[in-house]
């Protein structure tokens, strides 16, 4: 939706074209580093990263909109709507995986931590930060006090995992989960009319910064400090730019509608595509043909998501019951 003047207003629609986006991202990304000899490696290598870090953006956005909208009503079904289904396909996920790939490391603290399932880790993440709006909503439904409590209750998460030995993810992505805190905050400024009109030029100065850390990481490569502010910075102003060139081209209706279908198996696309490449790459089925493996994983993952689903939609009805 575009303003007078040339601001952009971020909206549920704009953020669930992204979402679908965003996951053909993951996929890309994940599957450039699998299949190193394609041409996908060299230009896409780091958009899984960006693309997670959007997802927590979308979810930190999408979670204070409801809350602005439905306030008290919204915590009432926040687990049913909210955590369930993440629960049911992140088991699913683990049956399959238990199914095509090597079972003998399977563990309670793998399935706890979520280390078991490849790329799993965001699961954990995810989950983490709704519970922690879910608690913040039982001590007040403002949009201020919700952003404060949740930040307050992810500072301590991070420090806590940083403490955990192991772990099957630096920090479970805590570094990356701050894009969630974001989130909620852009939304909340939406409500407030504070930077709606601002919009296009934070998108102009977010989208310089994000290209001249992109491309001068290369030479902070082997300085793990600077390194890792730069991808993190980056992670941080993705989001923006993605909205940014979302806005700028305009997508059409036809387009628009085939993004929005794939975003509604985002959590599936996101947890099977892993268990795929893993049996892929533990089995070198990139040694026939890389981009006719690249294919056959997509369609495999589409098919299986759209089976998972149905399983989740059966399940919580009867659970909603």
């Amino acid at each position: 939706k575009q303003e007078r003047g040339g601001g952009y207003v971020l909206n549920l629609e704009t953020c669930n074209v992204l979402k679908g986006i965003a996951i053909i991202g993951v996929f890309v990304g994940h599957c450039s580093k699998v299949f190193t000899g394609v041409f996908l490696y060299k230009l896409f290598c780091s958009l899984g990263l960006f693309s997670v870090s959007l997802f927590f953006f979308i979810s930190g956005y999408g979670l204070m909109c409801s809350i602005i909208k439905k306030g008290k009503d919204y915590r009432r079904f926040f687990l049913q709507k909210r955590i369930f289904p993440l629960l049911i396909t992140y088991l699913l996920s683990i049956l399959l995986c238990y199914m095509i790939t090597d079972n003998s490391h399977l563990t309670s603290r793998d399935i706890v931590l979520c280390g078991y399932v490849p790329f799993s880790w965001y699961i954990l993440s995810i989950i983490a930060l709704y519970l922690m709006t879910y608690v913040s909503l039982f001590i007040s439904e403002k949009g201020v006090v919700v952003i404060t409590i949740v930040s307050l209750l992810l500072c301590t998460f991070i420090i806590s995992a940083s403490l955990i030995d192991n772990l099957p993810y630096p920090l479970l992505g805590g570094g990356q989960m701050i894009t969630f805190v974001i989130g909620m905050i852009v939304s909340f400024s939406n409500k407030l009319k504070t930077i709606q009109g601002g919009y296009l030029y934070i998108n102009i100065l977010l989208f310089s910064l994000f290209w001249c850390i992109q491309l001068t990481d290369k030479y902070v490569h082997y300085h793990p400090v600077l390194y890792d502010t730069g991808q993190y910075i980056m992670s941080y102003t993705f989001p923006f730019v993605a909205f940014g060139l979302l806005n700028f081209f305009c997508l059409r209706e036809r387009m628009k509608s085939i993004w929005l279908r794939i975003q509604k198996y985002t959590l599936e696309i996101y947890l099977i595509h892993g268990c795929i490449l893993y049996y892929a790459l533990e089995n070198k089925i990139w040694g026939i043909n890389s981009e006719v493996a690249i294919f056959v994983i997509l369609s495999i993952t589409f098919l299986l998501a759209f089976i998972f689903k149905n399983i989740q939609k059966v399940i919580i009805h009867h659970i909603s019951k």
